[in-house]
């Protein structure tokens, strides 16, 4: 009869709270080969949640949040045209697919006091999507 409520109670203590393993790996690393059509598409998907705040084109507008054309290499709060908050300004970060992983993962983790109100990607392979899709489409 115990063996009916504990195994149970462990599975719910696994499932819960979204930082494990999963959640934990970085996204490929910038040296990674080219990513397929499928990672793309996958990232194109992902990338639905951010463009609400987000544009990506060379003109493209700020929103919400900044438009990310050129983001890769770029130093974090230095956007042209777009008021940043002061802890990302005086951040130092410059953008990498190892900088957008953790970002992308909490972005109040990695720069307290940022503005972004954006929960975060848990899942590894979205945020491994999402960056490769960015580092295609904001060059």
């Amino acid at each position: 009869m115990r063996f009916r409520l504990i195994a149970p109670i462990i599975f719910l203590i696994a499932s819960c709270g979204g930082a494990g393993p999963e959640s934990e790996t970085p996204a490929a690393s910038p040296a990674a080969s080219p990513p397929d059509a499928a990672t793309l598409k996958r990232g194109k998907i992902v990338f639905l949640r951010c463009r609400s705040c987000h544009t990506l084109n060379e003109d493209g507008r700020h929103l919400t949040g900044p438009n990310l054309h050129g983001l890769f290499g770029a130093e974090a709060g230095k956007k042209a045209g777009y008021q940043f908050s002061d802890a990302l300004i005086e951040s130092g970060i410059r953008w990498d697919a190892e900088t957008l992983d953790s970002w992308v993962r909490q972005p109040n983790t990695l720069v307290a006091g940022n503005r972004m109100v954006f929960a975060g990607l848990p899942k590894a392979e979205d945020r491994a999507a999402l960056i490769a899709y960015l580092r295609e489409e904001t060059k």
